[in-house]
């Protein structure tokens, strides 16, 4: 089995839309010369976005990706471009120089991200080189709070080390598997980065406070690479508290339920495996009571 030790990045797909712009740029005749001198034509891009309209999410650990494709008009260039968002939306990228061929579009993926607690509503991406500007609309979605939704699912997740190919998010993401980062292909699971050294911690950032009475914490499958030991904490306004303990798991997935407590929170504190040297996490879901 491979064996984690630091982390990355993730992408995706869609529908596209495309504007093209040109400009004309002015060249000086040389000093003392009385001859007249025609305007150059500045390099042309046809700018485009798949897919052409974004939904997000809201949570830090739920990005969408938009290609930003640009292809020249004329010989190919090396353009800069800018993409630019109103707050609350964060990019994995606002700026970047490319290679743009005249036969193809260069694609380059941004991810886009909110955090938990935004509101729904339609926000705009302005995609700009030189005279050539795109504008993407951004819809940030409404994600269920109801009895029964996980409360954890996608929002902000940090640990105290990341080993490599696996990533703090991959616990929040709905897939209980363990998948390493792969070409194209986002991790699905979280280990520590130093290895038989414990405790380690995994942190979940809940959207809003909420009301939290269970939290199951899946480990892999097979026991030798198994979490056994860890205690459920939760963050309330008096800090954090200890809500459960399990000891002796040996593989899969384990259930807590406790009392309802008002959180803002929840993390996992892992102190022992069944004898591999890196605590591993496929997933974690917070429930209300």
């Amino acid at each position: 089995m491979p064996q984690p030790r630091h982390r990355t990045t993730i992408a995706a797909f869609g529908a596209s839309a495309a504007v093209i712009a040109a400009g004309v740029l002015a060249i000086a005749a040389p000093q003392g010369s009385t001859t007249p001198v025609e305007p150059a034509r500045a390099a042309s891009l046809e700018l485009s976005a798949d897919p052409g309209r974004v939904a997000v999410d809201p949570g830090l650990c739920s990005p969408s990706t938009v290609r930003v494709g640009a292809r020249s008009l004329g010989e190919p260039a090396y353009p800069t471009i800018d993409v630019a968002a109103p707050e609350p939306i964060g990019l994995s990228r606002d700026t970047f120089t490319t290679y743009v061929p005249a036969d193809r579009p260069a694609l380059t993926p941004v991810d886009v991200v909110v955090p938990g607690d935004t509101p729904p509503g339609e926000y705009e991406l302005t995609v700009r080189s030189g005279f050539s500007r795109l504008t993407v609309p951004v819809t940030v979605t409404e994600r269920d709070a109801g009895p029964g939704a996980n409360l954890a699912l996608g929002q902000e997740t940090t640990a105290s080390t990341v080993g490599n190919l696996t990533m703090p998010c991959g616990v929040v993401d709905g897939d209980r598997t363990y998948t390493l980062e792969g070409y194209n292909r986002p991790p699905t699971a979280w280990a520590d980065g130093s290895p038989g050294v414990f405790p380690d911690q995994l942190e979940i950032r809940l959207a809003r406070p909420a009301d939290v009475g269970r939290v199951d914490v899946h480990t892999h499958p097979e026991t030798r690479f198994a979490l056994r030991d860890w205690d459920v904490q939760l963050h309330t306004d008096d800090g954090w508290t200890t809500v459960a303990s399990v000891r002796g798991h040996t593989a899969g997935g384990f259930t807590s339920t406790f009392p309802s407590v008002r959180a803002d929170a929840v993390r996992i504190v892992t102190l022992a495996t069944n004898g591999y040297a890196y605590a591993l996490v496929t997933e974690v879901e917070v429930y209300g009571p």
